[in-house]
């Protein structure tokens, strides 16, 4: 899919302009200002830019409602073995591309960080290496290592129930001394 770069859009946007009023052609509002111009969409959502026969003016939710955002379209088909013989069997699957929004992992995933922590403090009560502590969190909740440091982090800190300090170069995690 090839986009419309400045040049060319300050080049068609007038022709199409002068062509279409500037309106969006599918509900017929007209841009509030300057600012906000409307979006130069390709009818048949294929090929360039040159054919102004295939381009028209759509304002921004015209635009979204026609092609939504690929987490919020429904499920595709998606065809596996691609450079097979046409003669065999293509398998199509449905792929259900529910998008999960960070809150929702942070709503399921968060509550099992305590515990987690806890058992690992458990079976090492001298403290947990850091940097494994935080390897292992992710893993475990399925999430990526920047967000288990991040929800680590406040545990740590001078109001959590831990405490991290170094032993030589290593940095460990404990629980904090009454």
């Amino acid at each position: 899919m090839t986009r419309l770069n400045a040049r060319q859009r300050k080049e068609k946007y007038p022709q199409l302009v002068a062509r279409d009023d500037e309106k969006c052609n599918k509900c017929g509002r007209k841009p509030p200002n300057e600012v906000k111009k409307l979006i130069i969409h390709r009818i048949d959502n294929q090929g360039d830019y040159s054919d102004l026969s295939k381009l028209q003016l759509l304002c921004y939710r015209c635009n979204y409602l026609k092609n939504p955002r690929i987490k919020e379209r429904k499920p595709l088909d998606r065809r596996e073995g691609e450079g097979k013989e046409e003669d065999e069997d293509v398998v199509v699957e449905k792929i259900d591309l529910e998008y999960v929004s960070s809150l929702d992992v942070n709503r399921k995933q968060k509550p099992l960080l305590m515990p987690y922590v806890e058992g690992r403090l458990d079976k090492s009560p001298k403290g947990v290496d850091y940097s494994d502590l935080v390897a292992s969190i992710a893993l475990k909740l399925d999430i990526v290592t920047r967000t288990a440091e991040k929800w680590l982090i406040p545990y740590c800190s001078s109001e959590g129930p831990y405490e991290t300090f170094k032993d030589g170069k290593t940095r460990y995690v404990r629980r904090k001394k009454p």
